[in-house]
């Protein structure tokens, strides 16, 4: 690895997600003007050109940018307008294994940002098995007779979408360093 090379892709990574998590619905259910697969597409980009500039440590990059590849073809369906509930499920799997590989990476590479990426990679698996597990515990009742479960979905869900900023604000203040020379 070049012991100069910047992170800068990560900024790039943080601007395909800003296209992820942004929605803007034309019609109903309508065509999202926001395309949720190329902010994917540049997400997996980004991380595998970063994975080619920090050699044999780029595997967590590399299984980022695969997710990210993955998460591209499953996000067409939703953005062109069409709902298929096994693929929905999909997306928000690939989202936490995505984060996880990120942080991991940026562990390695910019140690400084160690303790904020290791927060973030386990909180966000956290939070998104307790939305899972409520949610479909949930949808097995009526809302009336799960109170508590419905508001601690909506607690996670909340709390999830406070780590995906926090995510992308990780990878913003990361992509304005230098990679550690012993990350390569």
């Amino acid at each position: 690895m070049d012991e100069h090379a910047t992170l800068r892709p990560f900024a790039v990574v943080a601007w395909g997600l800003i296209l992820v998590i942004a929605d803007l619905r034309f019609g109903n259910p309508g065509i999202d003007l926001i395309p949720d697969p190329v902010g994917w597409l540049m997400a997996s980009l980004a991380c595998t050109s970063l994975a080619g500039k920090v050699s044999h440590r780029s595997g967590a990059l590399r299984l980022a940018a695969l997710v990210a590849g993955v998460a591209a073809v499953v996000a067409l369906p939703d953005w062109l307008g069409h709902s298929y509930p096994p693929i929905e499920i999909i997306e928000p799997v690939l989202m936490v294994v995505f984060t996880f590989a990120v942080c991991t990476a940026i562990m390695a590479l910019a140690p400084q940002k160690r303790a904020t990426a290791n927060v973030i990679r386990w909180a966000d698996l956290a939070v998104t098995g307790v939305i899972t597990v409520a949610a479909v515990t949930v949808t097995s009742y009526e809302p009336a007779e799960t109170p508590l479960l419905t508001a601690i979905v909506l607690t996670a869900a909340i709390a999830g979408f406070v780590l995906v900023i926090w995510f992308v604000v990780l990878l913003f203040s990361t992509s304005r360093l230098v990679a550690s020379p012993a990350a390569g």
